[in-house]
């Protein structure tokens, strides 16, 4: 299962979980020094330590493929009820709105997975990025429809329509009327959360959020990179998806080594 080459190793693994995100603990940013709450049940989602993270000593990129187990890619539906607001209808009058909840390729790659460092970081502290997550509203979508954000770090939610949406979300919910409009808010929880429109109940988004970053999401096909470096040591590296059971893996970076590929292969669940 192990392979190593210029300084690559590669790890595959079909393993067993939950993938819904019912089952994965979420945690609420409380007042400065105010204890953690940690929800039972899930794998663990690191929360920070007091440690600042030594980017400047890190060695490997991990990168990889998820696939789904099996031989015949799933149907991406039609989505129904686009015809109940006209704008919405008008902006897919030349190809059906499709379903985004399953997007794998004619090679069973997945798109829309999750991939994030689940133990092996708990010791250290990290600062969110300043630059924002911009999740966009396009032709009554969410764009992207998965995405991974670190608590505290600021998110803009763009209307780019000219019909309204209501945005139903773990930082608020809100109605949004104007094309171009943009609220901009901080994530404020940790977990696998969701967003939503009251108004057109096929639009929905995942968005993954981490105290670390440590986190991506596959392609279409299937591929992901982290973009920091690791340090040395054992972490373990998780795969959610919305549909699929949670895969997850052991992988030991070691002095020297410059990238690890982990490779997954997911089931329905």
């Amino acid at each position: 299962m192990l392979a190593t080459l210029a300084g690559a190793a590669l790890f595959v693994l079909q393993g067993c979980g939950q993938g819904d995100a019912s089952a994965i603990p979420k945690y609420k940013r409380n007042a400065p020094g105010e204890k953690k709450t940690v929800a039972s049940g899930g794998p663990s989602i690191q929360t920070p330590g007091s440690d600042p993270y030594p980017e400047a000593q890190g060695v490997a990129i991990v990168s990889g493929v998820v696939k789904l187990n099996g031989e015949k890619p799933p149907k991406r539906e039609t989505v129904k009820g686009i015809d109940a607001d006209a704008k919405c209808h008008a902006a897919h009058k030349d190809e059906p709105l499709r379903t985004e909840t399953e997007v794998v390729s004619a090679n069973m790659e997945i798109a829309n997975c999750i991939v994030f460092v689940s133990a092996g970081l708990d010791k250290y502290k990290f600062e969110p990025p300043a630059e924002p997550i911009l999740v966009d509203q396009v032709g009554c979508q969410y764009k992207p429809h998965v995405f991974t954000i670190m608590v505290d770090q600021p998110i803009h939610i763009k209307n780019s329509d000219s019909t309204v949406h209501n945005v139903n979300s773990p930082v608020g919910n809100w109605a949004q009327s104007r094309q171009g409009e943009v609220t901009e808010k901080n994530m404020t929880e940790a977990g696998f959360l969701n967003f939503s429109c009251d108004i057109h109940p096929w639009m929905t988004a995942k968005c993954g959020s981490f105290f670390h970053p440590f986190h991506a999401v596959t392609g279409e096909n299937g591929s992901y990179a982290f973009s920091k470096k690791l340090l040395p040591g054992k972490y373990k590296i998780s795969v959610w998806h919305e549909k699929y059971s949670m895969v997850s893996q052991d992988v030991e970076i070691k002095a020297g080594q410059s990238e690890a590929k982990v490779e997954f292969k997911m089931d329905r669940k």
